[in-house]
C-alpha cells in the first residue's frame, strides 16, 4: 500500500515541474526498467541518432523527455526535430561556445514555449547567470575509493582517497537557490554496488545523479531511488556544523576555494557555506571558525564582520592581505590574537588546501566540530538541521560494509533513528558522553542516515 500510493503520487509526470524531474539515461532495452520506478525524466540520445519513436513511446508511460545533445551538433537540425517530437526539452551536454545555451533556447521557445533547455557542461564551469530551471553538471567524478592515487580499491587496513561528489553539490545548492541540481557523470570501470553508491553520493547533499540504468544493479539502483524520493523533506535541511567557508562566485581562484572545499568535506569536517555577497549580513550564530580565504581583499563591511567574530572568540582564517605578518619558518600562517578570538593569517593568498584542510580541525579542536565519528576511513558525511532534529548522512565508498561506528554529538538528544535504503528503519540507543550523547551504528553498507530528536 505504502508503495502504491508513492507512485500514484509520481504517476502525473507530465505535469510535473522540473524540480520534481527524477532523471534517467536511456541507453537501449526495453522502457518497462523504469515502470514502478520514480524514474519521471528520460534523458535519450538527440541528434544523428535522435529516435522520435521512442520520445513518443516515453511520452506515453508518462516521462518526460529531455534530448541530450553534443558539442558539434547542429541547432539547424537538432532544435527543429525537438519541437517536432514536443520533447520537454534539451540537454547540452559538453562544453558549448559561450551564448549558446541562450541562442538554443530562443530558437526552441519559438516553437515549444514550455520547453526548457538545461547546459550540462562537462570540463567548464556553470555561468553564475545561467537562467536554466536545471543546475546540471557532467564534471563530476564517479564516487569511489581508492589507495593513494592508484586505481585498487582500498582494504580494511587501507588509507583511502575519496573521490566524491559531496562538495560540488553543496557548492552548487549554496548559490542556485531553490532550483535543483543534477549530476550527469557517467561510470568509471563500476562494479555492480557503484550505481546505487552513485545516487547516495548526489543525494546526501540534495541532488540528484542522473541515474544510468544498468539492468544487472537497476533493482538495487532504483530502491536507493525510491528511498531518497521517500525522504524528500530532507533536502529542505540546512547545513549545519561549527565551520564556515566562504565562498566568492566572482573570486580570482575558484578552483582552489573548490579543493578547500572538496578536503574539508573528506576530513569529514562538518562545515556550512557562506556566499561572499551575503557575507555582510550573514548569521553567524553557531560558528567557531570561518575560512576566509576567498576575501583576499576585503571591503570595509566584510572587514568589519571579520573582525567582530574574532573579537567574539572565533578563529578567522585568511590571506596576507589581511595585514602584513612575520611568518616562522617552515610554518604557513602566523597566528595572532584578536579579541577573545584568534586570527590565523597565511603567508600565501592560496594556501596549500591539503594543508588548510588538516590544519582546521587542530587550530579548530576536534571536540569543537559538533560531531565527531570513529572507525569510518572509508566514510564521508553531510551533517544538516531543520531547527529542531540533526541528520548525519553518511556515504561509504568502500566495496565492504563498516562495522560499529560511533557517532559523538554536542548536545542533548531524546532519540536516535538508523535509516538505510538496504533495511527497515531502527531506533538506536544512545548513551551520555561528556558535553554530549554517542551512538554506535551496528553497519554501513552503502549510505545510511542517522536522525536526531
Amino acid at each position: 500500500m505504502r508503495q502504491a500510493l508513492f507512485l500514484l503520487a509520481l504517476a502525473p509526470a507530465l505535469a510535473a515541474t522540473p524540480d520534481r524531474w527524477v532523471p534517467a539515461r536511456w541507453q537501449g532495452g526495453s522502457l518497462e526498467l523504469f515502470q514502478d520506478t520514480p524514474v519521471n525524466c528520460l534523458l535519450i540520445p538527440w541528434g544523428k541518432e535522435a529516435d522520435p519513436g521512442m520520445a513518443r513511446r516515453a511520452r506515453e508511460r508518462h516521462l518526460a523527455v529531455l534530448g541530450v545533445v553534443h558539442s558539434g551538433a547542429d541547432p539547424d537540425a537538432f532544435v527543429p526535430a525537438a519541437a517536432a517530437a514536443n520533447l520537454d526539452g534539451l540537454v547540452l551536454e559538453g562544453d558549448f561556445p559561450e551564448g549558446f545555451a541562450e541562442r538554443v533556447s530562443k530558437a526552441l521557445h519559438r516553437r515549444n514555449r514550455s520547453a526548457v533547455v538545461i547546459p550540462m557542461p562537462v570540463k567548464g564551469r556553470l555561468p553564475r547567470d545561467t537562467a536554466a530551471p536545471v543546475l546540471a553538471t557532467a564534471a563530476g567524478a564517479w564516487p569511489r575509493v581508492r589507495a593513494s592515487e592508484s586505481e585498487t580499491q582500498a582494504g580494511p587496513s587501507g588509507d583511502p582517497w575519496i573521490d566524491s561528489n559531496i562538495w560540488l553539490a553543496r557548492s552548487l545548492r549554496a548559490w542556485c537557490g531553490v532550483r535543483p541540481v543534477w549530476l550527469g557523470h557517467l561510470p568509471d570501470k563500476p562494479a555492480p554496488g557503484d550505481y546505487p553508491r552513485a545516487v547516495a553520493d548526489a543525494a546526501a547533499a540534495g541532488a540528484r545523479w542522473i541515474a544510468v540504468a544498468e539492468p544487472g544493479a537497476w533493482p538495487q539502483t532504483a530502491a536507493y531511488l525510491r528511498f531518497f524520493e521517500e525522504h524528500a523533506a530532507w533536502r529542505a535541511f540546512t547545513p549545519a556544523g561549527a565551520v564556515a567557508v566562504v565562498q566568492d562566485p566572482a573570486g580570482q581562484n575558484p578552483d582552489m576555494t573548490d579543493e578547500y572545499l572538496n578536503l574539508i568535506t573528506r576530513r569529514r569536517v562538518p562545515f556550512r557555506i557562506i556566499e561572499r555577497p551575503a557575507l555582510p549580513g550573514a548569521s553567524l550564530e553557531g560558528i567557531r571558525a570561518l575560512v576566509a580565504l576567498d576575501v583576499p581583499t576585503p571591503t570595509p563591511a566584510e572587514r568589519q564582520k571579520l573582525t567582530g567574530f574574532a573579537e567574539n572568540g572565533g578563529l578567522v582564517m585568511v590571506g596576507p592581505s589581511w595585514k602584513p605578518v612575520q611568518v616562522k619558518e617552515n610554518q604557513e600562517y602566523a597566528l595572532e590574537p584578536c579579541g577573545k578570538g584568534r586570527l590565523a593569517i597565511y603567508k600565501e593568498e592560496a594556501p596549500d588546501p591539503q594543508a588548510l584542510s588538516h590544519e582546521l580541525p587542530h587550530l579548530l579542536g576536534r571536540e569543537n566540530l559538533g560531531v565527531r565519528l570513529f572507525n569510518v576511513a572509508s566514510v564521508i558525511t553531510y551533517l544538516s538541521t531543520d531547527g529542531r532534529q540533526l541528520l548525519l548522512q553518511l556515504v561509504n565508498y568502500s566495496s565492504y560494509p563498516i562495522e560499529s561506528v560511533t557517532v559523538e554529538v554536542n548536545g542533548s538528544y531524546s532519540r536516535a533513528r538508523y535509516y538505510s535504503p538496504e533495511a527497515p528503519a531502527a531506533s538506536l540507543p544512545l548513551e551520555s558522553s561528556g558535553g554530549g550523547i554517542e551512538i554506535t551504528i551496528p553497519e554501513v553498507g552503502i549510505y545510511g542516515a542517522l536522525l536526531l530528536d
